[in-house]
């Protein structure tokens, strides 16, 4: 027969099963008793569940002996319930979330994931009794824990702080270094983007402490600007971080055949050489050789032209110093 953490009340419709030489599951009738037949000698678990209320009971027995008939009471684990109440770092209720409630004995385990109550406390019951109960709650990127104990058909409250936070806040400008940068897009690594406001401001705030990194995107979503290592010590820190747009300017040249002809429908590569902002880019030279390449990161650049079929190759290298500069650099294919 199974019955209640109480030892006496019958549980009916609760699932049996049987784990060994053999297996099999079979349900309970309205006065708790199973019975599971025709199995071979040897040792078994015997585990019975109730869904409905996370009831859970486990055993061993042996069969010995040919034609034997063992009987076997099972009695679910004690549980209790807990009251959640999920705070941030200052105290004030936060609903929503989600919640993970593991509990753990010497002969069961049990996890329950539920989403928290809009009010900030959370009613979560059928929690297996144990000396060890984790409460784990995360909300808004942020995350708290604690360790507590529940004792059978105990109704305890405990409360879940979640980490502390800080704020990363700036200007962007741009390339000048002056003039704000408006309607521009912040990323910040791990916590979303903003748009910078009329006077190139913005703000990232509830961030928790950690190390975070920070980039710029332009309106045609080219990366503009990048600060690494941002780390946030202190709960309720503002940490100011400017950041200053990367100049753009164009690379324009002809490219030369040996003789000095002009090399047409050839691909030439323009690189970036900034390690942070810089890239590839490319075009085809025209009719008369000529190539032109826009909105390329200001520093150091490299220019290169392959005619494979040719086996001819080419390259040159210069400075683009300014924003809106142009830069030119022929390349004599040899």
């Amino acid at each position: 027969t199974l019955y209640r953490a109480d030892g006496t009340t019958p549980v009916a419709g609760a699932r049996v099963t049987v784990y060994g030489a053999a297996s099999a599951t079979v349900t309970t009738d309205g006065g708790g008793a199973f019975s599971v037949a025709a199995l071979p000698l040897g040792p078994y678990l015997l585990e019975a569940r109730e869904p409905s209320t996370r009831g859970f009971a486990r055993t061993q027995v042996t069969l010995g002996t040919s034609g034997e008939t063992v009987t076997q009471d099972l009695r679910f684990f004690p549980q209790g319930t807990l009251l959640v109440s999920v705070v941030d770092a200052n105290g004030s209720p936060i609903g929503g979330g989600q919640l993970r409630v593991s509990s753990a004995t010497a002969l069961a385990g049990d996890t329950i994931d539920v989403v928290g109550n809009a009010t900030g406390t959370t009613i979560v019951e059928w929690v297996l009794a144990s000396e060890t109960v984790a409460v784990s709650a995360s909300a808004g990127g942020l995350s708290g824990s604690i360790i507590t104990s529940l004792q059978p058909d105990e109704i305890k409250a405990v409360t879940v702080r979640l980490e502390p936070t800080a704020t990363i806040a700036g200007t962007v400008f741009l390339p000048d270094g002056q003039t704000p940068a408006a309607g521009v897009t912040v990323f910040c690594g791990g916590c979303g983007s903003v748009v910078t406001d009329d006077v190139g401001r913005y703000e990232f705030a509830g961030l928790r402490l950690f190390t975070w990194s920070l980039e710029v995107r332009d309106q045609s979503n080219m990366r503009r600007a990048l600060a690494r290592d941002v780390s946030l010590r202190q709960a309720g820190e503002i940490r100011g971080v400017d950041l200053t747009m990367v100049g753009l300017g164009t690379v324009t040249g002809r490219v030369l055949n040996p003789d000095n002809s002009s090399a047409p429908n050839l691909r030439a590569e323009v690189r970036s050489l900034d390690p942070d902002l810089g890239g590839y880019f490319e075009a085809l030279t025209d009719g008369g050789g000529f190539y032109r390449v826009e909105r390329v990161p200001v520093g150091a650049i490299g220019v290169s032209v392959a005619d494979r079929p040719r086996g001819l190759l080419g390259e040159a290298a210069g400075t683009l110093a300014r924003d809106g500069d142009t830069l030119n650099l022929d390349v004599l294919l040899r």
